[in-house]
């Protein structure tokens, strides 16, 4: 990554901390989620608004087909275990959403595609799934991003899960290797997409010890997550 690389290429970064350009760690630093609000689908409303944010979030997958012909919402969304997550801007415009899945009482959804339970190892149990990482783009869709991770990552923390786990395609990999999620490897490989399938990683961050993991790695982050109280982003 050159000098002068932007925000906008954040993704895009090596995972060594060390080598981020000044400028990326001062835009990551200076990120703000003010004026951003979470709440939780529970209305059909909600859940048309999550439909169209997935579909608008991964309608480049679909190459001969139309997106919004997909059935975006599924039974997982409707579980007890599951809480469907929208982050909507200071005048109530829906930008990103994200699914957050409970692993104490069943199995995630990835245990259909992946052998988890042989891949994670006890002390990174038990498991909450994060899937459905949708922020179409906009004006404030990565701080929109950032902060139901913020959101989600929290609650995990506060009930006690020890880990987060996720599948990710190889274009959004970077996203959480930035976040210093761990690649499960290729037994944890699947194949699976929407319109295209395409090859998806299972990715860990082992949420109880990451605020240590990010501090010790000086992540540019650190303060917005752990040292920012931001009300209107707490999952109850």
């Amino acid at each position: 990554m050159r000098e002068g690389a932007t925000m906008n290429q954040v993704v895009r970064m090596p995972v060594d901390l060390d080598r981020w350009p000044q400028k990326v760690r001062a835009e990551l630093s200076a990120m703000s989620f003010e004026g951003l609000r979470l709440r939780v689908a529970k209305e059909p409303r909600d859940f048309e608004i999550v439909s169209k944010l997935r579909a608008d979030g991964f309608g480049r997958l679909f190459k001969e087909s139309d997106p919004n012909e997909y059935a975006w919402i599924g039974e997982t969304d409707f579980a007890k275990t599951c809480k469907v997550l929208i982050a909507e801007d200071v005048d109530g415009l829906p930008i990103a959403t994200i699914r957050v899945q409970d692993g104490r009482q069943t199995l995630v959804e990835l245990a259909r595609f992946t052998p988890l339970e042989q891949l994670v190892d006890e002390a990174d149990l038990p498991v909450a799934q994060f899937a459905r990482l949708s922020a179409p783009k906009s004006p404030r869709s990565r701080e929109a991003m950032f902060a139901l991770f913020k959101s989600a990552w929290r609650w995990t923390r506060k009930e006690g899960i020890q880990s987060i786990v996720l599948a990710t395609p190889r274009w959004s990999k970077p996203i959480y290797e930035t976040l210093l999620f761990r690649d499960l490897g290729e037994r944890a490989a699947f194949r699976h997409g929407y319109g295209t399938p395409t090859q998806h990683r299972t990715m860990l961050l082992n949420a109880q010890g990451a605020e240590e993991l990010w501090r010790s790695h000086n992540h540019p982050l650190s303060k917005l997550f752990f040292d920012t109280c931001h009300p209107a982003l707490e999952l109850a």
